[in-house]
């Protein structure tokens, strides 16, 4: 509903990869304006999650976080717990340190973050797959009057940086 410039670079480097996600205002008034990328990843038996963050919010039945919590509230997806022994989750969390460690059976991602301090954790019932999504607001902060506001022609940048380990005889390189 207004102009905007948005952006994404991708880099592939022999470890990993990065992504660079910008938005600009170009309008004559500030404008909100949110960035995030949905990453999904593969889930099995011996995948495991460990990221920081300071608060959890609960989603209602609508899918929109809504209840502030403890962080391990309702489960220990953060604390490198098996993601497959924890319930379904689809909550939002904030106070993240940007850091998160994805482990599967043979190999380790870690994700580094700039210009986000919030992600989402999505992993339904029955699925072999889960989401990690980096985002530098609360999913539905705009009916919140929470989402970033950009004064005409600034710009905000969501930078990932991904990189894999390989994991042989319980060792990783």
């Amino acid at each position: 509903p207004w102009p905007f410039l948005a952006g994404q670079i991708a880099s592939l480097g022999p470890r990993g990869c990065s992504i660079a996600l910008t938005v600009r205002n170009l309008d004559i008034a500030p404008r909100p304006a949110g960035l995030g990328l949905h990453g999904f990843f593969p889930l099995d038996r011996k995948t495991r999650i460990r990221a920081r963050a300071k608060r959890m919010w609960r989603s209602d039945e609508t899918h929109i976080p809504t209840v502030p919590v403890a962080v391990n509230a309702e489960g220990g997806w953060l604390a490198d717990a098996l993601l497959c022994d924890q319930p379904p989750v689809n909550n939002a969390f904030d106070g993240w340190d940007g850091v998160a460690r994805i482990a599967q059976a043979d190999h380790i991602v870690t994700l580094r973050v700039s210009g986000a301090d919030c992600f989402q954790l999505y992993r339904p019932a029955c699925a072999d797959y889960f989401a990690f999504e980096p985002i530098d607001h609360i999913p539905d902060a705009l009916n919140r009057a929470a989402m970033p506001m950009l004064s005409p022609g600034a710009s905000a940048t969501l930078t990932l940086h991904f990189e894999c380990s390989y994991i042989r005889s319980g060792t990783s390189r």
